[in-house]
């Protein structure tokens, strides 16, 4: 596993503890809930390439493994000014 740990940012091995009790394929809708953020919002992040999903049947899923790929990625976080 990869360590991001600057300035304070979480590594994978504490997204993994924090969403232990999340299934390991998320509906767009619980990815949301845990990103805390709107339904719509998670699908603009699908659909802009920056979480990563399977699109399966006319429905699309998040593996677990790419939403913490998502909160690991430095490059989703805003800049200091």
């Amino acid at each position: 596993a990869k360590k991001h740990k600057k300035g304070g940012n979480m590594t994978e091995r504490d997204y993994y503890s924090m969403f232990k009790g999340a299934p390991d394929v998320l509906t767009v809708v619980e990815a949301a809930k845990l990103l805390r953020l709107g339904k719509n919002k998670t699908y603009d992040l699908i659909k802009s390439g920056s979480l990563h999903s399977i699109k399966a049947g006319g429905k699309i899923i998040v593996p677990k493994v790419c939403l913490i790929e998502f909160l690991c990625n430095e490059n989703n976080y805003q800049k200091k000014r």
